[in-house]
């Protein structure tokens, strides 16, 4: 990450660059200007065709790097918020650079907005995704606008990124993070800040203790999207929302800056000083929609109507606050009321991405989203007999591997 002063001292040097190779180029025909190439004008008349080729060559090169100099010299100026004016520009702001592990619906959604804005950005993906970013770009549809638009992106796969990140977010299950670690390992630089924005709780402190070098953050994102076709993201529903921050309350300078661009790029966003509490919150929706989803087989339709399901969506609503309250983290609201709210404006035929997973057959969260829940009402002493009943169920259809 570059300090202000250390991208001035770039933009200078890049300057200084430019006009000295601008200088060059007029004052080509003058030899004694490039003593290394000719001493002396007389020499020309001594000149071989080898010699004119490489003359003609050395100033086709002079020419190129002027471009490219000049082009390094806009950059700078137009991308760094050091030294641009305008709506994101702030004094003492560092000029970050991110990266997206998974462009799903999570990250493809995150990766859209920061690109439209500008960010310096890059989204981590593979197979025909991959591909199809590759040749038009990320299309992003919104439901309820009935709109769709398209942008280009910076897209790559795990073998080709070589960047130094100063800031990553993972978008990925929570079955497919022991997969992304070693790349972690292998990108970040000390003051990389990792930031999972992922479904299960835990996600943070679980990274931390496989990435001891790293800062790592706990976070969360309320979006509601899946991957319609390769290079194209379905956006059910207009909330977008971003929590993230330390598990133990201590902000880092960097952390502001971050809030900020996502901030500017449409994305709304909270750097947290209670973090666990915020993930939980989000947690008392995604857990109890993806079980009772599962248990019930049913679309946001069912929970949006009086009936069984929409009960019990409610009750593992407030057993989740019930943990919660026990973990150290009470809510400040009443989240049924809170979740039935963003509920609403779900389209009827919604699902979670669990059962979207399980009805295709692959892995899944069930895990973390419902069995885990088991295992910490137990070791809190919490009374949850909805979970009880929905993790049973579930594991007596052969879902999930754990035994509770």
């Amino acid at each position: 990450m570059r300090t202000p002063r250390q991208v001035r001292r770039g933009a200078v040097y890049f300057i200084t660059y430019a006009v000295i190779c601008h200088l060059c180029f007029v004052f080509g025909n003058a030899p004694a200007f490039l003593p290394h190439v000719f001493v002396w004008r007389q020499e020309m008349d001594y000149l071989t065709a080898e010699d004119l080729y490489y003359f003609a060559l050395f100033f086709f090169n002079i020419r190129i790097k002027i471009v490219s100099a000049y082009w390094q010299v806009l950059s700078c100026l137009l991308r760094d918020p050091v030294l641009r004016v305008g709506p994101c520009a702030a004094a003492g702001r560092f000029f970050m650079k991110y990266l997206i592990i998974g462009a799903g619906g999570t990250g493809g959604v995150l990766g859209y907005n920061m690109s439209r804005a500008g960010l310096d950005v890059a989204l981590l993906a593979r197979g025909p995704h991959l591909r199809a970013m590759w040749g038009q770009g990320l299309i992003l549809e919104k439901m309820w606008k009935g709109s769709c638009e398209n942008v280009p992106v910076r897209a790559y796969d795990e073998e080709h990124y070589y960047e130094d990140p100063d800031v990553i977010f993972v978008c990925v299950k929570s079955y497919s993070l022991k997969e992304v670690i070693p790349f972690i390992r292998r990108i970040a630089k000390p003051e990389t800040v990792v930031i999972p924005l992922c479904n299960v709780f835990g996600t943070g402190g679980m990274l931390q203790t496989k990435l001891p070098k790293l800062a790592v953050m706990d976070g969360c994102i309320y979006v509601s999207a899946n991957i319609k076709s390769p290079g194209w993201i379905l956006q059910h529903s207009e909330i977008l929302r971003v929590y993230f921050g330390p598990r133990k309350g201590e902000r880092e300078p960097e952390l502001r800056q971050i809030a900020d661009d996502l901030n500017y790029a449409g994305i709304e966003t909270h750097l947290s000083e209670n973090i666990e509490r915020d993930c939980l919150e989000k947690f008392s929706y995604v857990s109890p929609i993806g079980a009772a989803g599962i248990y019930y087989d049913v679309s946001a339709y069912a929970f949006q109507r009086p009936g069984e399901p929409r009960t019990m969506f409610k009750t593992m609503i407030r057993e989740i606050m019930a943990l919660s309250y026990e973990m150290g983290f009470p809510f400040e609201k009443d989240y049924v009321e809170v979740n039935l709210d963003i509920l609403k404006n779900q389209p009827g035929d919604a699902t979670t991405s669990m059962q979207r997973d399980i009805k295709a057959g692959g892995p899944s969260e069930i895990d973390g989203l419902v069995y885990d829940v088991v295992k910490m009402a137990r070791k809190f002493h919490v009374y949850m007999p909805a979970y009880e009943m929905v993790a049973e169920g579930l594991r007596k259809r052969g879902l999930g591997e754990k035994q509770i």
